[in-house]
């Protein structure tokens, strides 16, 4: 009798497997938060610096501006000043300093008949420009004289140049050209006498 009770005590009951519906659901919770993680990780990692980064937008009405100061390189330049012929007469005329500011960085500048310049430093250009041309002013700019259509027709370089003319003390004309680069600014000058240029 004593052992019949030792052998039921000993005796343990079978464990209860869960069911087959219990452990879906749980594979399914685990799957579906493995799949929301590496949404949630994909979604941040795929986050780049281009996203933070400021997007200008050009209105409309200012792209006209941008294509006329645009080079046919499609360099647009920046603040391109709006030199005109009466302009730089004005300032050769009177042998301003200011005509510093409207020579680029460095300005090709030629004397005719001198060993002068070649690329040369706006101040220079300056100081040059100055020296060579004070003693003939007033220059013309108005480019209607024959004597600039010859220059224009005989001498084909020269034809996307600016031409102005002074008269020379001895005979014919004191003729000063200048060419603006893509930024409206001076990067050529050239002196001369007409007779070295006029072939009529």
């Amino acid at each position: 009798m004593i052992e019949e009770k030792r052998s039921e005590k000993n005796s343990c009951p079978a464990p209860k497997c869960p069911s087959g519906g219990a452990v879906t659901i749980v594979a399914a919770i685990i799957i579906t938060a493995i799949i929301a993680g590496g949404v949630v990780y994909v979604l941040m990692s795929g986050k780049t610096q281009d996203d933070t980064c400021e997007v200008t937008v050009t209105p409309t009405a200012n792209l006209s501006a941008v294509a006329q100061k645009t080079t046919t390189s499609g360099a647009v330049a920046e603040d391109a000043p709006n030199l005109t012929n009466k302009d730089f007469e004005n300032l050769v005329n009177s042998s301003s300093a200011d005509i510093r500011s409207t020579f680029a960085e460095s300005v090709y500048y030629v004397l005719e008949s001198s060993e002068c310049c070649g690329a040369v430093t706006p101040e220079k250009a300056e100081t040059e420009l100055i020296k060579d041309t004070q003693s003939f002013a007033p220059f013309d700019f108005t480019e209607k004289e024959q004597l600039v259509k010859n220059i224009k027709t005989n001498k084909t370089d020269l034809a996307d140049y600016k031409i102005g003319i002074a008269p020379h003390y001895d005979a014919g004309q004191i003729v000063l050209v200048y060419h603006l680069n893509h930024s409206g600014e001076i990067d050529k000058i050239y002196i001369a006498h007409s007779a070295q240029l006029d072939s009529e």
